[in-house]
């Protein structure tokens, strides 16, 4: 009798135990698309001053690792057909007005090649600023999600439009190009957006460009976003809303 008590005893435990682990075992963790927001890295900006001399423009890559992403912002003060080098994917390019400005915008997963500077060419005398973007926590098979660009020539500053975001966790790039502005700096980016550049050739023959970004928590619509631009007189612009998975 003392030996069956302590046999089903043994069993007992044995089999609390086998329970217990199993409660205690966790299954491991999966990052899905929605787990991380896509966190800004650093930018680099340039501006062509002038007209003249050869129709390109450089900006140095910004630095970071293999698998992050890159969007490059191309601002001219003239409606010029912009070439991006090899590896660099077109997600839009449009003119404010008539031939007053234009707004280009590319994207590129970095793989090592993308080289220390990027170059961008046109034909025909524009002045222009440039600006690339890093970006880390992408999704590497969909980096991009919806975007939307508008343009307008009021007084009234650009307004980046809402667009619907596929994913819980993702990051919200609004930029803009403004033609023939003296324009130093803004008066603070967009409410709830952390400004990350704003570059451009000054003067009523030139064009300003600039680009802020915030978190999104949720799917669903951005909202529209302001820039906080003080325009002298009715300006020709556009302005975008990217994205970032």
């Amino acid at each position: 009798m003392e030996l069956r008590t302590l046999v089903s005893a043994a069993g007992l435990s044995l089999a609390l135990g086998v329970v217990t682990a199993a409660l205690c075992v966790r299954p491991p963790f999966s990052a899905g698309a929605d787990s991380l927001t896509p966190e800004f890295v650093d930018v680099k900006t340039t501006e062509k001053r002038t007209s003249g001399g050869q129709q390109r423009i450089e900006v140095e890559t910004p630095s970071g690792e293999v698998g992050d992403l890159l969007i490059a912002v191309v601002a001219l003060a003239r409606d010029r057909a912009i070439v991006a080098p090899a590896g660099w994917t077109l997600v839009d390019s449009g003119v404010a007005d008539e031939d007053e400005a234009r707004l280009g915008v590319w994207r590129r997963i970095a793989d090592g090649s993308e080289g220390e500077a990027v170059a961008f060419t046109w034909e025909g005398r524009a002045r222009g600023g440039a600006a690339i973007l890093r970006y880390r926590g992408v999704d590497p098979a969909n980096p991009l999600g919806p975007s939307g660009f508008v343009t307008g020539e009021t007084r009234d500053p650009p307004t980046a439009p809402d667009v619907t975001a596929g994913v819980g966790a993702a990051r919200v790039l609004r930029v803009f190009a403004v033609f023939g502005a003296s324009i130093r700096a803004t008066e603070g980016p967009p409410a709830g957006h952390d400004e990350r550049f704003f570059v451009g050739a000054q003067g009523s023959n030139g064009v300003i460009a600039g680009g802020a970004d915030s978190a999104l928590t949720a799917a669903g619509a951005t909202g529209s976003a302001v820039f906080n631009l003080d325009l002298p007189k009715g300006r020709a612009w556009r302005t975008g809303t990217i994205v970032i998975n």
